[in-house]
């Protein structure tokens, strides 16, 4: 996946967790405020996301990603490494993105 890919992805990420919020009745709030729920809510979802990608990697690059990870490097730069070293990322995002909105939306509060 190159880079234009990967932002595409991030786009298609973002609008979604903004209908997200927009489900929970979260669209009438100050933009400051939705704003800063979407970053967290981004961030939970690329937390999932990164452990998904992580469970359906094969063994040979499961290693390469440990090899990868014994030098620092950014959450970035790893969600990076392992969407370039999935095989079927796209169906891994789709199937993603219905699991955190099924726990999101079933689950109280903001």
């Amino acid at each position: 996946m190159n880079a234009q890919e990967f932002e595409k992805h991030e786009k298609s990420v973002l609008t979604y967790l903004e209908m997200l919020l927009e489900k929970k009745g979260m669209q009438d709030l100050p933009a400051e405020i939705f704003a800063d729920m979407l970053v967290e809510l981004y961030l939970r979802f690329e937390q999932l996301l990164f452990l998904s990608i992580l469970q359906e990697l094969d063994d040979d690059k499961f290693e390469m990603f440990q090899n990868f990870m014994q030098s620092e490097h950014s959450r970035e730069e790893s969600l990076k490494f392992l969407t370039q070293n999935s095989d079927n990322l796209d169906e891994i995002i789709r199937r993603t993105m219905r699991e955190f909105e099924s726990v999101y939306l079933s689950a109280e509060g903001p």
